[in-house]
């Protein structure tokens, strides 16, 4: 991640710190960290339901001008928990601090694929009653 871009999610972070007193947990710093860290080919092999679990990983990225990033705040439930006043003065926080640097951001995501086959149950139907 480019320095510049390291700073404006350092100061962000920053930012929710100063508001989490009074932010639900969901919101809280941290909780989104232990995506892409969750084992499901040992969750899927513990049900015994599977053969093998296939996992692969597509990095992309997106850039965000202030707007845009501040609207899709807006779309995601632990934000809009928050009461609006409230929310609207982190928002306002947080576009401060995009526009400080150059008024973007860069955000990479990871999509996750897990694919499974359904281990063979011996029965005719493709879709026996659990």
């Amino acid at each position: 991640m480019p320095r510049d871009q390291r700073e404006v999610f350092d100061e962000i972070a920053e930012i929710y710190d100063r508001a989490r007193p009074t932010y639900p947990e969901r919101l809280q710093p941290g909780v989104l960290s232990s995506y892409g860290k969750r084992r499901y080919d040992e969750e899927i092999a513990a049900t015994g339901a599977f053969g093998t679990a296939f996992l692969a990983g597509y990095p992309f990225h997106r850039e965000y001008d202030a707007d845009v990033y501040l609207d899709l705040l807006r779309t995601q439930s632990n934000h809009r928990m928050v009461e609006e006043r409230e929310r609207e003065r982190l928002l306002a926080d947080i576009r401060l601090a995009i526009e400080a640097r150059g008024g973007r951001m860069r955000v990479d995501y990871r999509t996750e694929l897990v694919l499974a086959r359904r281990q063979s149950t011996g029965s005719s139907d493709p879709h026996p009653e659990v």
